[in-house]
């Protein structure tokens, strides 16, 4: 069913403990919630880190479940 869906967070660390910025449901995290990197000529990786926030009511069917991510990058 398409409109089950299980609530998560993004983060930028593998502790979890800083979360990517989220306004009205849009992940925007250029500004203060951005990454920055220096131009090498050569690729370049961001971990980004998912998980479902603790004491989270999941109400939905067991299944696997998938979503995308748009990232933008500005230069």
């Amino acid at each position: 069913d398409n409109n089950d869906y299980i609530p998560y967070q993004l983060y930028k660390d593998s502790n979890y403990s800083t979360v990517w910025d989220a306004t009205g449901g849009v992940t925007n995290v250029g500004g203060s919630g951005g990454v920055s990197k220096t131009g090498t000529g050569s690729a370049q990786s961001t971990p980004v880190y998912g998980k479902i926030p603790q004491g989270t009511s999941i109400s939905t069917k067991p299944g696997n479940y998938s979503d995308s991510v748009v990232v933008t990058v500005t230069y």
